[in-house]
């Protein structure tokens, strides 16, 4: 049990220590129909290795921080906001948000386009909490287009896996 409890300490460290802040090389906002628009941006190095961030949430969205898991010199991390979250638009929580045209397939067409828009053949899947769940449903939409995965803070529906505590996942 000692073990154990070591290795979630040290993977807890190594949550706090990321890459120094960045700013992003590229942005946009990305017309994926039904009235939404995402916002996305690009860190790191533009010949690296592509990566697609998948925040959590749902409701959330990439900030600064999002940006300082990736090794700036190796990968070229998109990050983008999900339908209704962070900077895109329009909000769900805005008085008319049409749930209907936000659903996990309107989110997975999304990444797909935006992987299109950006010209980017193929990526790494990186996601956490609810952006494993999208990734994992974009891999088995579109394998040829996923390189790896990195799944952090898996979710599970199951009584033993709400008492696991969370190692959680080192930067690339």
């Amino acid at each position: 049990m000692e073990d154990i409890e070591k290795e979630r300490f040290e993977a807890s460290e190594l949550i706090k220590k990321r890459y120094p802040p960045i700013e992003p090389f590229n942005s946009g906002m990305l017309d994926v129909g039904d009235g939404h628009c995402i916002y996305w941006e690009e860190v790191g190095n533009p010949g690296g290795v592509p990566v697609i961030y998948l925040h959590g949430g749902p409701g959330s969205g990439c900030g600064p921080g999002s940006r300082r898991y990736f090794d700036p010199k190796a990968y070229r991390a998109v990050l983008f906001d999900q339908r209704g979250c962070g900077r895109s638009v329009p909000l769900v929580s805005e008085p008319n948000a049409d749930l209907r045209v936000n659903t996990t397939d309107h989110l997975v067409a999304d990444i797909e386009a935006l992987r299109e828009y950006l010209k980017i053949d193929k990526w790494v899947v990186v996601g956490g909490s609810w952006g494993v769940t999208l990734g994992l449903v974009y891999a088995q939409r579109y394998p040829k287009r996923v390189i790896a995965m990195v799944l952090g803070s898996v979710t599970m529906g199951t009584r033993q896996g709400k008492r696991m505590k969370p190692l959680g996942f080192k930067g690339l």
